[in-house]
């Protein structure tokens, strides 16, 4: 198990313990056995699946190309787990993801990691999706 995972694991139990409301028991159970269960080779078509059905809009409408936040928001995170879960170059990632190049792939998860770190309202939104990866 990959150090980061571990890390994130612990971040959804001390929020769940902490008391924040959006994490409920039943959605950590299904998070963390999700996470437990055997992972097979994933590619970012996937990760931009898994993304949208998460949020409830159409794949198609995160490839689009438009400034909308949650449209955005959702692009860079599944740039950011398909970076994180699979063994596809940056450039394969950004053509599949929008058509955008290995640089904003580079920017997509540098500003997920930020927002992880920094902001509570996105740790809460996107966290249980990221470590059910």
């Amino acid at each position: 198990m990959k150090v980061n995972r571990i890390a994130d694991y612990a971040t959804l139990i001390k929020l769940f313990f902490i008391g924040l409301k959006e994490i409920g028991t039943k959605k950590l159970i299904v998070v963390l056995s999700s996470a437990i269960s055997k992972s097979q080779e994933r590619n970012s078509l996937d990760e931009l699946n898994k993304v949208a059905h998460f949020i409830g809009i159409p794949a198609d409408a995160i490839k689009e190309k438009t400034r909308k936040r949650e449209i955005v928001e959702a692009r860079q995170v599944a740039m950011y787990l398909a970076k994180r879960n699979t063994k596809e170059s940056l450039a394969v990632i950004g053509r599949n993801i929008g058509g955008k190049d290995h640089a904003t792939v580079i920017h997509a998860c540098k500003t997920v990691g930020n927002l992880l770190e920094t902001n509570r309202s996105f740790r809460a939104k996107w966290l249980p999706l990221i470590i059910s990866q």
